[in-house]
């Protein structure tokens, strides 16, 4: 895949991490994807997934931030999740609301995903609005029926059934 054209991208910092802002050139839509890209825990960045995050972007028309979490082994377990769920904090107190929030990841990115969506209820916080992750390559046999329609803030893009 390849970067689409129409999106922004921009360094920034989330939760004392770096992190990739990723736009729509226009026709923006309300909403945040905090992504969190794949690697194994060991490798990888926001730029080798930004392929996948621009299109997101590009078919959504909605901003992300893929975070640079730290990675393992010079950064044992649990720190990707600690700071993807300070980066989730840092959203909330900016003033972002938790239902204009999607949590999505490929990978590795998506057990973070879902992970530091079960810290966020775990730690009293409100639950994002969307928890979306994709797995690398295609599954055979897969019932399309799994998948549901986002709610209306999230049209575009499909995800697992909660």
């Amino acid at each position: 895949m390849k970067i689409p054209e129409g999106v922004r991208i921009t360094q920034t910092t989330l939760g004392n991490r770096p992190g990739l802002l990723v736009e729509p050139a226009r026709d923006v839509h309300l909403g945040t994807i905090l992504y969190f890209h794949g690697g194994g825990y060991v490798f990888g960045s926001p730029d080798t997934a930004m392929s996948l995050t621009a299109n997101l972007v590009s078919k959504t028309s909605i901003r992300a931030v893929s975070l640079d979490y730290r990675l393992a082994p010079e950064h044992p377990f649990p720190a990707a999740l600690d700071d993807a769920l300070s980066a989730y904090r840092s959203l909330l107190e900016s003033g972002v609301k938790a239902t204009s929030i999607a949590f999505a990841g490929d990978s590795a990115g998506g057990g973070i995903a879902v992970s530091a969506c079960l810290m966020a209820r775990d730690a009293g916080l409100p639950m994002p609005a969307v928890n979306g992750r994709s797995r690398t390559g295609k599954r055979r046999g897969r019932d399309p029926r799994r998948y549901r329609r986002c709610p209306a803030r999230f049209p575009s893009v499909r995800w697992y059934p909660r």
